[in-house]
């Protein structure tokens, strides 16, 4: 298995948090299956990339992590620069035991958008397991959901009963109209799936990221039975 990034993806935007002073930061996580306790380095740089980067650890844009079981992450990596607007990166990993060296063993173009809050953070649940989702997860349920077909919410009974689809109406938000109410879903890194419905949050119950699906109360939209909400 090769080293993999799984927060930042390519083509999807991260949130990259300002500091009082320095650079800012975010965090970069992935999977590597050859073996456990190798080391990773990482380092992001304004797109397209110029020339080839370098590990050498004087840069101090660079920052280290190490493989536990099969994931790795890597927190406060400087980003050199960015603005709320979005601006187009690159992060680049070097697998490495004592001393990393190129070529880099891969690269992912992302975009990182300056915000001191909200938006899709890398650093949840980085190596801790603490959030609704741990990094590597928000990542591959985000990649699945993106590359199909986006979400279905499926009322079982009732006036309402059937499949309806949900338009995707922000990143990683979906909205469905299933009679006269709207149902928004959305993917948070830090809260896992979210469901409102007529803008009131509904609790999710039996969520499930792989593949993408959750149960609401059939009583919502006057069902007897519980509403599947699935990646269509």
């Amino acid at each position: 298995m090769s080293l993999e990034f799984v927060c930042p993806t390519g083509g999807l935007t991260f949130a990259v948090r300002p500091q009082a002073s320095g650079p800012a930061l975010m965090c970069v996580s992935g999977e590597y299956g050859d073996k456990d306790g190798d080391k990773v380095r990482v380092l992001i740089l304004p797109a397209p990339a110029s020339g080839v980067p370098s590990p050498d650890p004087s840069d101090s844009n660079c920052r280290d992590g190490e493989v536990v079981g099969q994931v790795w992450c890597v927190p406060n990596v400087p980003v050199p620069t960015c603005t709320p607007a979005g601006t187009a990166l690159v992060v680049y990993g070097w697998v490495f035991d004592t001393a990393p060296v190129n070529p880099y063993d891969q690269s992912a173009e992302f975009t990182g958008q300056l915000r001191a809050t909200g938006g899709n953070d890398c650093c949840a649940g980085c190596g801790s397991g603490s959030g609704a989702m741990m990094a590597p997860q928000f990542a591959q349920a985000a990649a699945t959901l993106s590359a199909g077909k986006g979400v279905r919410v499926t009322v079982p009974d009732g006036p309402d009963a059937g499949h309806h689809s949900a338009a995707p109406t922000a990143q990683l938000t979906w909205q469905a109209r299933v009679g006269t109410a709207v149902c928004e879903v959305k993917l948070c890194p830090t809260d896992g799936l979210l469901v409102r419905v007529d803008g009131k949050p509904v609790e999710a119950t039996d969520v499930q990221y792989e593949p993408v699906s959750a149960l609401l109360p059939g009583t919502v939209f006057g069902a007897t039975g519980p509403v599947l909400v699935s990646q269509a």
